[in-house]
């Protein structure tokens, strides 16, 4: 199966619920501007790395998100996991962070989520930078 490998630099942010404001007799729908920027964020370093020839995907797709945080200073609360990363075990939540991922490439990266048929995502605390590191593989 062909794989492309990914990653957005940054603290990984997770999908924002809908805002509503009133407008006159009408409500309005909105998407807040966090949840846009870093959709637009994952929009452009996928495209770096699958170059402009990419096809959008019309197949099946296993997606392996793994998002990075800061190490907090205080070492209380946490659990080792292996070699320097520990667990995340507070917000955001890591169901989040995978639906950003499947919105902000709909359209770009496959036709429609509903294509992505196995899902993996994995929260750590690390010392390295924080970031998102995606993974995508497809069947032809």
């Amino acid at each position: 199966m062909p794989q492309l490998k990914f990653t957005v630099p940054g603290i990984p942010v997770a999908k924002g619920r809908p805002k509503f404001a009133r407008r006159g007799n009408f409500v309005a729908t909105y998407t807040p501007a966090k949840t846009e920027n870093f959709e637009a964020q994952l929009k452009y370093y996928f495209m770096q790395e699958a170059g402009i020839a990419w096809r959008v995907l019309d197949c099946p797709v296993s997606l392996n998100v793994t998002a990075y945080f800061h190490l907090p200073k205080s070492k209380k609360n946490r659990w080792e996991y292996n070699e320097g990363l520990f667990c995340k075990l507070t917000k955001p939540d890591i169901d989040n962070i995978i639906k950003i991922v499947c919105d902000g490439l709909n359209h770009v990266a496959w036709r429609d989520d509903s294509l992505i048929w196995d899902v993996a995502g994995r929260k750590f605390m690390s010392e390295e930078n924080p970031h998102l590191l995606i993974t995508m593989e497809w069947m032809e």
